[in-house]
Formats: structure tokens, sequence, C-alpha cells
């Protein structure tokens, strides 16, 4: 293990790190960045390959002994290079490159007996899906499909928002249309939800092998995943409600199907 320090933005490896910022820049290092000791060393548990770190001068030495046995570069960076390579208003001073893992095989995880699927279709919002995916793990979902057009899921608010639970379950790339026949010929009923048609969330009964669809923010479910899906269903509102934020309704429908789970 080497120990390294940084004092110029202009160093190359600081440039590097910087790009990780950005999904294209992910996609091209097949690097992501994580940031507290927490979350990293959730991330550890799970096996996902610690590339480098870098460390504020000042906290240092409270994590190089923690850390120097999983990486083989640490870089020291004075506080206003950290604060640059952040991206929280308060930084804690650890950050990490961790190796981008592959995709899992998903053909074990749709051949199930049972089964729920979380079908993602252009959802923006990075808060939004780390708490759905925080939310599906609590609740044992399966595995959750990003459709196209949705947040890259190793965005650093998503990480932060899923609080650790990014890598309790696998999280495919698919386009959601593509994946709906693949999905019937493993016998998985397709459901979406709606602000207002369609069966109400109680009163239906959830089958062995579910996928959930749940939409972009401020459009819903496209109409043409709508047509393809076997039954739609909704929460009730109050009158005065339109709708409600997707991960809040995403945390409801889990929790209904997980509550039949239990006493079904």
């Amino acid at each position: 293990m080497k120990t390294l320090q940084i004092t110029s933005r202009d160093n190359a490896r600081f440039k590097q790190a910087l790009k990780l910022q950005k999904s294209k820049g992910r996609r091209e290092q097949g690097r992501f960045l994580i940031e507290g000791a927490k979350l990293i060393k959730a991330a550890l548990a799970a096996n996902v390959k610690l590339a480098e770190l870098y460390l504020e001068e000042n906290v240092a030495a409270e994590y190089v002994e923690s850390f120097s046995h999983v990486v083989q570069s640490i870089y020291i960076l004075p506080q206003n290079l950290i604060k640059e390579l952040s991206q929280t208003t308060t930084p804690q001073g650890v950050i990490a490159v961790l190796e981008i893992p592959p995709e899992a095989d998903r053909a074990p995880y749709l051949q199930q007996e049972r089964g729920t699927y979380l079908l993602l279709d252009g959802l923006q919002d990075p808060g939004n899906l780390g708490t759905i995916i925080r939310t599906a793990a609590a609740m044992e979902a399966t595995a959750i499909f990003l459709g196209h057009g949705s947040v890259d899921w190793l965005n650093e608010k998503v990480i932060r928002a899923a609080a650790g639970a990014l890598w309790q379950l696998p999280i495919f790339y698919s386009r959601i249309d593509n994946l709906l026949y693949e999905l019937r010929m493993q016998k998985i009923t397709i459901l979406s939800s709606d602000v207002a048609e369609g069966k109400v969330l109680s009163s239906y009964k959830f089958p062995a092998k579910i996928a959930l669809i749940f939409g972009n923010e401020g459009q819903g479910v496209s109409d043409n995943l709508h047509y393809e899906t076997d039954e739609v269903l909704h929460l009730p509102l109050g009158k005065n409600i339109e709708s409600l934020n997707v991960s809040i309704a995403a945390a409801m429908f889990l929790y209904e199907r997980n509550r039949q789970n239990i006493v079904g």
C-alpha cells in the first residue's frame, strides 16, 4: 500500500477522480465514487473492489489504518480538494473509488418460484431511486430493473439515499418494453400503478411472481406500458391530492405485497 500527497487540482489522478462525478466518467472508467466510512465498508462487505482512497489530511490518520489492508493507493488531500471531490455539503473526509461490479446473470432471479420485481420507467430523481432501493431491500424484493431514461444507480445521491442497501439486491438496466416478453415467459404477472384507474391496491390478491412498474416523476407510467400490463392498481387518495411521490407509492405497494406474503 502506498500513501501519496495531492496538493493541486491539476494532478492527473485527481482529475480522473473528478470525472467520476458524472455518469459518462463512470461508464468510461468502470468506477464510481462513494463517500463516508460506513457506506464504503458496506460496499466492501458485499465484495465490491476498492481501487483508491482519498482522505482529507486532517482526518487521514483515523482512516489509513482502517483501510490500508484493502487498498493499494491512498491519496491525502487538503480540505479544499476534498470539498471539490465530495458531493455533499459537509464532507466526511473519506472518499473511495470503487470498481463497478459486473452485472449479474438475471435468469436465476427470474426463474425463482416466488419473486417481486420492480420496473422503473424513466425514474429521474436520484433521491427517489435511492429510497426505492432501500425500501425494496427492506421488503425483500427480488430485483430492480432500470428502464431507459432512469437515473444512474451509481449516482452519489442514489448511494446516500439507499443507505447501504445498494448491495442487498441486484439492479439491472433494461428497456422495459423489451423486458416484458421475457417476464411473461417466466409466468410473471405484470402490474402498473396509476393515480386513479384500476383495482384498489388493498383489494388485489398478489400472485406468486409479480413485476411492479413505476413511472417517471412527472408523467407516471407511459401509456404503451400501461397497455401491456396484466393489471393496473391504484391507491385511493384524498380529493385534493392528485398523486403521491413515486418512492412513497412504491413503498406502499411493496408493503402490501410483503404483508400478503406474511399472512397469506
